[in-house]
């Protein structure tokens, strides 16, 4: 098709450069990953056998427990 690529070396020597930039900017702890704590065994139990209508706030709002679209995300 008559495509041309660059090298792996000099696109692996861009990163490093851009890798050091962002060090260097934001300091080395903000490349360490950002999730939340995950649940235990006990405390997904617990969320699962919830009576039905118990209300659960969230950021984004109220989400009453039961057959609704809301808490089977929450239950994903």
């Amino acid at each position: 098709m008559g495509l041309q690529f660059v090298s792996l070396s000099l696109i692996m020597l861009a990163a490093d450069g851009l890798m050091q930039e962002h060090i260097n900017a934001h300091g080395a702890d903000s490349l360490l990953p950002k999730s939340k704590k995950t649940f235990d065994t006990w405390g997904i139990i617990a969320m699962l056998n919830l009576p039905k209508g118990t209300r659960i706030k969230t950021a984004a709002g109220v989400i009453k427990v039961g057959n609704n679209l809301a808490w089977q995300g929450v239950r994903v």
